[in-house]
């Protein structure tokens, strides 16, 4: 899909919610080297190669992974690295003694 062509409506309802903080950027013709997105941030991703990429609130990257997407655990390795990385840092605060 085009970026003229991208609606926010078009998105899932849970990235709906986001719309002022969208950010598209496969844009090469406006990139000083030309490249498409995934080439500039991530470099090469190869067929059945997946990344993922969590982006901290003010913007920088906070962690990139990838995994072949051929592989039948990589999904559950994906899942159990999201959870060591966000564990580092999003913990429930103890619970109050009485």
């Amino acid at each position: 899909m085009s970026k003229a062509e991208m609606e926010i409506s078009d998105l899932p309802a849970l990235l709906q919610d986001s719309r002022w903080t969208l950010y598209l950027d496969d844009i090469p013709e406006k990139d000083t080297r030309g490249h498409h997105c995934t080439d500039k941030w991530l470099g090469s991703l190869e067929p059945g190669e997946v990344a993922v990429v969590t982006v901290r609130p003010d913007g920088y990257v906070g962690c990139v992974g990838r995994w072949d997407s051929s592989v039948d655990e990589s999904g559950i390795e994906a899942a159990r690295w999201l959870d060591n990385y966000f564990g580092g840092f999003m913990q429930l605060p103890p619970s109050p003694k009485a």
